[in-house]
């Protein structure tokens, strides 16, 4: 990949956003590996491959209406790209915004 890492992460948050899967995919390998952080409920630690970690964001957009992706820091540790993520919408059970 030629392009900087941290710009494909940018341009994986706008896919998400338009909730454009075909350009997600262009944004991840065959192998990517996305480690989240638990804090939502039924949410697994270690997802892997685009399939797995798209249908991961997939379920997030069918938890939560409106849901908007917003990197808060983003930056290049090694061969990794570590960014800190906020959602923001409103919980499709609940009603309550985030």
């Amino acid at each position: 990949m030629t392009e900087e890492p941290i710009e494909v992460v940018r341009r994986l948050a706008d896919a998400v956003n338009r909730r454009d899967r075909a350009a997600g995919f262009g944004c991840m390998t065959a192998d990517v590996k996305w480690h989240a952080t638990g804090e939502l409920l039924d949410q697994k630690l270690h997802y892997q491959g685009r399939d797995e970690v798209w249908g991961y964001l997939g379920s997030l957009d069918e938890s939560f209406a409106d849901l908007r992706v917003e990197l808060d820091s983003i930056e290049a540790v090694g061969r990794l790209v570590v960014a800190r993520v906020r959602l923001h919408g409103t919980g499709r059970a609940s009603g309550s915004a985030s």
